[in-house]
Order: C-alpha cells, then structure tokens, then sequence
C-alpha cells in the first residue's frame, strides 16, 4: 500500500471495538495475466451475471488483486434490486476462510456496525473504483467475524452499533491488525445495498 506502483491510498479505519484497524478494501492494481479463477457454476434462477469475468484468485489481497473494480463496473448497470433477490446467504466465517469460493456470487451478510464512514466526493478511492462517492462499514457478524463492506455511494445515517444486511461480491482479503491476535485478514465486500 501507499508505493508509487499502487495507484491507491490506504484509508484505515479505527474500530470501536478495542484499539484494531482494518485497511481500507479499495480497487487495487488491475488483475495481472495470473490465471483467473474458474466462472463458479450459475444458480437455477439467479438473474446476475458476471459473464466472462477473469477473477484474480491468485492474490488474495483485496486492495491489489483489481477484483473491487470489476464488481463495481458491473455495479454501476445493475439492479440493486435483482442483486438482493439473487443473494445467497453466508456465513461470514465461512466467507473469511475462503472468500475467492464466493467469487461472482452475490451475497448477502448480516452484522452490527462498528465503523461508518462515507469517503470524500471523487477521492482516490472513488476514482479507482469509477464512482463519484465511496463509503464503508466495518462490521462484525452474530459469530464474531468481521466483515468490511465497501459501498458505492454514501452509506447514508447509518452509524455505529446499527443491525443491517449488506449485499455484495466478495472480492478478497485484508489484513487487520488487532491487538494480541496479530493480523487475521477480513473479507471484503463490495455493493450497492444496504438494508436495516
């Protein structure tokens, strides 16, 4: 993160939970010419389509694997409305543990918010990710996993310690740092809604 070679400025967030940070899951370098992942087979009368995407399963780092700027230009025409139908429900820790097995599928994740914050109109972030506004929750799930949702738009008056559903595509890993646990990695999601 912050090098010249990524064309991204790490936002950390400060969780209200103890003294931990999460990096902020942003566009990242676009994919290289590593292998993509394998299309995950299609759901009987899912309606969302990813098509021919070429996911970059091999780094597994949501801010330099380029999998975030694939969701969100295909974000930007799709129904926020079919993406909620569509959504398949997960566990978070089960998305923690191997988030590329949930790659082109959109999901569908309940927590509790620990950090909101919309990021500035056409920063960085936004830029990379083609959008004028880009804001995140940090959240953590029932089993205690946390999850970082990056949203393309303001996540509104949301605030912290507010229940909602966040629907999105995972798009990989980042490393958190937390006081006496090292730096376990939290998924990333990427979407366009959120629901109390």
């Amino acid at each position: 993160m912050g090098g010249k070679g990524s064309a991204l400025v790490a936002v950390m967030l400060v969780c209200a939970l103890g003294t931990s940070a999460c990096a902020s899951p942003l566009a990242g370098s676009p994919p290289t010419s590593t292998p993509a992942a394998p299309a995950p087979p299609a759901r009987a009368g899912t309606a969302i389509s990813f098509g021919p995407i070429k996911w970059n399963a091999q780094d597994p780092n949501a801010n330099s694997n380029g999998n975030a700027r694939l969701v969100a230009a295909f974000l930007k025409t799709a129904d926020p409305t079919k993406l909620r139908q569509a959504a398949d429900n997960v566990t978070p820790s089960a998305l923690a543990k191997a988030p590329w097995d949930y790659y082109g599928k959109p999901l569908r994740l309940r927590g509790q918010v620990l950090r909101a914050q919309d990021l500035p109109h056409g920063g960085q972030t936004a830029r990379d990710l083609g959008v004028d506004q880009v804001g995140e929750l940090l959240l953590v799930a029932e089993d205690g996993t946390r999850l970082n949702y990056t949203h393309l738009g303001s996540v509104g008056a949301i605030k912290a310690g507010a229940k909602v559903y966040v629907c999105g595509y995972a798009v990989g890993l980042v490393p958190q740092d937390t006081v006496g646990l090292g730096k376990p990695s939290v998924p990333v999601l990427v979407g366009r809604s959120i629901e109390s």
